[in-house]
């Protein structure tokens, strides 16, 4: 596929087969916002079974193109959602579709994946000031002598590479002759991977993932592609998903970045990426939690929260915490010797002591602590601004939400919820940064600082 200037159309109207029918049915694909929908017109009643999901082919172009490109539609995981019966037994019937795969050939297989490259205009604007001195000014002696721009593209500029797979930009221009309004150049960078191993689909659109969140993090900017191809041997394709069945809603276009490609030498990028893939490794799950929860902009901020909470509580799992063997004065410590109090006459010396000690003496397996921990450590990194017992606060917060009957005396009340799942989100970005070699100077732009509204 030629896929410089692709972009997804709102529809394509074409012929499709549903299920392992032979029958070509015309209909429309809507490509919207959040959703994917395909609308099909039977002249008779509909013969295949629609309350089980279904596949479907198609061929068809974009509705309202001027450029009629006709393009090949594999549709995964239909749902029928309505249907319309109206005159002489003709049928409209519509689909919602998982997921879908386009390309310009027939009949590809979509396994045994050898490179993709991911695009997005925020890319352009990220490589800006390496990419100016592409272009050379040759000014005119005389007056009326016209200026020549000389465009002389960028050779791939490679980032990263590993036993694995490489990764490097390419940098694409286009053109259009000149006509009334002028000779028009566009520019375009890609960012691609190229597996050293041929990978399934699956495991392809993982490292695919992998790599936006990497940017995401990078830029402080939770971006949607504008479209990922893979590629085989024989073949390219570009693959789309539903945000109804990704998880992923971004409802305000953000074009911000925070840094840009001058602020890395080559060596931080590729030593950055690399540290990339290893707290993947050695962090999966939490990191995969962690950008499940902050792609997801319809999620409630007291399950932003907990989600939060959680993230920390895996990466800070193996982390050492030094207690002094007392838990903190409160209500708890308060409320055990009362108890205790109570049967002190009852057991011999060594065993109140015994009891009292295991009552009273803190655990360094104990979230709080390794929270505490963790904010002594990110505040060496970025500028915290927070109250003293945010810890406490904080794991008060996730079990009074949590757990039924628990105490709400030191929990944030649910108006701050969304102020304090923010705060869990720029922290543990924080330390994502600190893990894979960010300096500070970088890290503050990125991150600022993490204030509580409440914070002194």
């Amino acid at each position: 596929m030629r896929n410089f200037d692709f972009k997804f159309a709102n529809s394509y109207q074409g012929y499709w087969k549903l299920g392992n029918t032979d029958e070509e049915l015309p209909g429309v694909l809507y490509v919207e916002k959040h959703d994917i929908r395909l609308e099909l017109f039977w002249n008779n009643y509909l013969f295949v079974e629609v309350q089980q999901p279904l596949f479907c082919k198609g061929y068809a172009y974009a509705k309202n193109a001027e450029n009629r490109t006709c393009y090949y539609f594999t549709l995964n995981e239909l749902y029928c959602t309505q249907c319309s019966v109206f005159g002489n037994k003709q049928s409209q019937y519509t689909f919602d579709v998982n997921s879908f795969f386009i390309t310009d050939k027939p009949n590809i297989e979509f396994d045994g994946i050898r490179s993709f490259c991911i695009r997005t205009s925020l890319m352009d604007k990220w490589v800006r000031d390496f990419s100016l001195n592409c272009f050379d000014y040759e000014i005119a002696m005389g007056k009326y002598d016209p200026i020549n721009l000389v465009y002389t593209p960028k050779k791939p500029l490679s980032l990263f590479d590993s036993e694995h797979y490489n990764v490097y930009l390419m940098f694409g221009y286009g053109y259009s002759n000149p006509s009334a309004k002028g000779f028009v150049l566009t520019t375009h960078t890609f960012i691609n991977v190229d597996l050293k191993n041929m990978l399934d689909f699956e495991d392809a659109t993982e490292i695919a993932e992998q790599t936006i969140w990497l940017l995401s993090i990078l830029w402080d900017n939770l971006f949607v592609p504008d479209f990922i191809e893979y590629r085989t041997k024989d073949s390219e394709f570009i693959f789309k998903q539903s945000d109804r069945y990704s998880y992923k809603y971004h409802d305000v276009e953000n074009n911000a970045l925070r840094t840009s490609i001058s602020d890395f030498s080559l060596e931080e990028i590729s030593s950055i990426i690399e540290g990339w893939q290893k707290l993947i490794d050695t962090n999966r799950n939490s990191v995969m939690s962690f950008f499940e929860t902050q792609f997801n902009g319809h999620m409630s901020p007291s399950t932003c929260l907990k989600n939060y909470v959680t993230v920390i509580d895996g990466i800070t799992s193996e982390m050492a915490v030094e207690t002094n063997g007392r838990i903190q004065d409160g209500k708890r410590t308060e409320e055990m010797k009362r108890i205790l109090s109570k049967i002190v006459n009852v057991l011999s010396k060594e065993e109140y002591n015994r009891l009292s000690n295991a009552v009273f003496r803190q655990s360094p397996r104990e979230l709080k602590f390794r929270l505490k921990c963790f904010l002594e450590k990110i505040a060496e990194y970025v500028i915290l601004d927070l109250d003293d017992d945010f810890y406490i606060k904080v794991i008060d917060t996730r079990n009074h939400i949590t757990h039924t009957g628990a105490s709400n005396d030191n929990a944030y009340p649910p108006t701050m919820y969304r102020d304090v799942s923010y705060c869990l989100e720029k922290l543990i970005l924080a330390y994502f940064l600190s893990y894979i070699g960010v300096s500070k100077e970088i890290a503050y732009k990125i991150v600022e600082n993490v204030r509580l509204k409440t914070a002194s």
